[in-house]
């Protein structure tokens, strides 16, 4: 079973109707509510829970999309993520940082015609669907 199969299946889809992920600003790591509720406040934890952990099983072409002023360490969690999809998945993937955006604007800003983002959002939807 795949992440993305246990994901589709819960919304009664097949994992083949998913063309590619686009992930913006996520947090691959262990969330810090969980964190929080296990008394691991200040560790950087990459458990079960975390997207991070089921890298191996990830075989679908990524966006991973981040933010110049995003959250603490946000940025460093994806570049890792980036980093272990890249060496063990054939599928197309690529990580991109967009400048003077925050953890909320680098998604407000998306709803702008002419947003980079939001481009390179498209141009990605684009080259997955063919």
């Amino acid at each position: 079973s795949t992440v993305e199969g246990e994901a589709t299946k819960a919304c009664g889809l097949n994992v083949n109707d998913i063309a590619g992920i686009i992930p913006i600003s996520g947090q691959t790591v262990t969330h810090t509510t969980v964190k929080g509720e296990t008394n691991s406040k200040g560790a950087v934890i990459c458990d079960e829970r975390a997207p991070l952990f089921h890298y191996k099983k990830m075989k679908r072409p990524m966006l991973i999309i981040t933010a110049d002023h995003d959250l603490t360490m946000r940025v460093e969690e994806n570049e890792l993520l980036f980093s272990a999809i890249k060496k063990q998945s054939s599928a197309f993937s690529e990580l991109v940082c967009f400048n003077d955006r925050n953890h909320v604007s680098i998604m407000t800003k998306m709803s702008e015609k002419n947003d980079p983002a939001f481009l390179k959002t498209l141009e990605f939807i684009k080259a997955v669907s063919k």
